[in-house]
């Protein structure tokens, strides 16, 4: 039976919001992995697809399915009612697309991970040939996805899953951080150059006017146990890259004044920071763990412009540190933890906020590592799953849906970050169908409107 993926839009309001959604696939399997609200008021999103019948428009970059499985890039309307756009991805293997930026002239770097040996990339790419099973990519695309302005890999002899990216504002530095099975390129200055079990990486790639790319800065991030996950990275204006995931390593690099030093259970989530301009230990900005006594999972970030970190992730550990001003003081199984960080302080004061926020019986694994959160002109709004068809979630009164028997079913909220007045939930909403609905949250952007994009 065929996947499709579905996109909606929400405006979040006082009575039952406006919203619309549309499906969008072929034949096969199709998976959205993620969103971008474009400048113009379009949607534009990306994923993988099996299908051989998706409609790319007529001028595509490419047309065809290249292999078992590619990554696509859509372009739609800010209605959902016309796909402008559509172009298939990849080479003759499996390829994936996770990551959308707009460019401040329209055009769209997207980027993943690939396995496909010869993956499209041009002539002034940093490498042209997936050397390992598994590769990451980044490339650039003009507005109407007829054209590659820019494409590389990231050249690993082993493994690589490329998990976050960022651009630059010039388009000349490019970001990628994921997770390796293996060693990797490192340079001079990089805090870790050897591989320990399954390690997280960082690097940094500078393009040069149109006729080269150089490695900058790589290193790997992790202890000597295994990096689990990679889940969010943001750069701020400064160059500092802030990096969260979850590790069973108990020699993680932390700094002096640490929120927490140590991992307190099986896996943990951490939070680091690193200045590539930097070399070596002076590069390490701050590093802590976050995680209490049993296991977290899937620890996503976003950053503000002042910034300020807020972090969302599941935690099956009922001890996780929580601020006076808390939602709810203690967790149960999977339940979903928020937290407000300023890592300019030290120590408790790091944590300007933490609350467990929701006590559903969250998702572990893999669907709970997809959760999401963004900023939001009105605070934070995430958007996660759940596997509980027992409990019933806090809904507001202008909810989309409630009631739900759906599982895995989503969940959404806005939180009010800037007042944090009652309700500090200022809107939630359940997300999904009537029975099994395996509504995993992938991907959310904020429209120019204020109007939410999941997908």
């Amino acid at each position: 039976m065929p996947v499709v993926l579905l996109l909606a839009r929400l405006a979040l309001s006082q009575g039952r919001p406006r919203y619309w959604g549309t499906f969008l696939g072929g034949k096969s399997v199709d998976r959205c992995e993620t969103v971008l609200a474009a400048s113009n008021g379009d949607i534009i999103v990306a994923g993988r697809t099996w299908s051989t019948n998706l409609k790319p428009s007529a001028k595509a970059f490419q047309a065809k399915l290249g292999g078992q499985q590619d990554a696509f890039v859509a372009r739609l309307s800010g209605d959902g009612k016309t796909l402008l756009a559509l172009t298939y991805l990849g080479g003759r293997s499996l390829d994936v697309a996770n990551f959308l930026h707009e460019a401040k002239d329209g055009s769209i770097w997207v980027g993943g991970t690939t396995e496909s040996p010869y993956f499209p990339t041009t002539a002034n790419a940093w490498a042209k040939k997936v050397r390992g099973g598994n590769d990451a990519f980044l490339l650039r695309l003009d507005a109407k996805l007829t054209r590659m302005i820019y494409g590389t890999v990231f050249m690993s002899p082993n493994h690589v899953w490329g998990k976050a990216f960022h651009v630059d504002e010039k388009n000349n530095l490019l970001y990628f951080a994921g997770i390796t099975s293996g060693q990797i390129p490192t340079t001079s200055g990089a805090l870790r150059t050897k591989f320990a079990r399954q390690d997280a990486y960082l690097a940094v790639l500078e393009r040069s006017v149109a006729t080269k790319t150089t490695l900058r800065y790589a290193s790997l991030i992790g202890g000597s146990a295994k990096e689990m996950s990679l889940d969010g990275m943001s750069v701020d204006p400064k160059g500092i890259v802030t990096l969260t995931g979850t590790t069973e390593s108990t020699d993680l690099p932390v700094t002096s004044g640490a929120l927490q030093a140590k991992r307190l259970g099986a896996r943990s989530g951490f939070l680091i920071q690193v200045d590539p301009r930097l070399s070596g230990a002076k590069g390490l900005v701050h590093g802590s763990y976050l995680g209490g006594s049993k296991q977290e999972h899937g620890l996503s970030h976003v950053q503000d412009a002042r910034g300020r970190i807020y972090v969302l992730l599941t935690s099956s550990s009922s001890d996780l540190p929580t601020t006076k001003n808390k939602v709810l003081g203690r967790g149960a199984s999977y339940d979903c933890y928020y937290a407000e960080w300023d890592t300019r302080k030290k120590g408790p004061a790091v944590l300007v906020y933490g609350s467990w926020i929701l006590s559903g019986n969250f998702s572990e694994g893999s669907v709970s590592s997809r959760a999401t959160l963004t900023l939001h002109p009105k605070g934070v709004a995430f958007f996660v799953s759940t596997s509980s068809t027992w409990h019933t979630l806090p809904t507001s009164s202008g909810a989309f849906q409630r009631g739900l028997n759906g599982s895995p079913r989503g969940y959404l909220a806005l939180l009010d970050t800037k007042s944090r007045s009652s309700p500090f939930i200022s809107y939630s909403s359940e997300y999904g169908g009537l029975s099994v609905s395996f509504c995993t949250p992938l991907g959310m952007a904020v429209h120019s409107s204020g109007d939410l994009i999941l997908v």
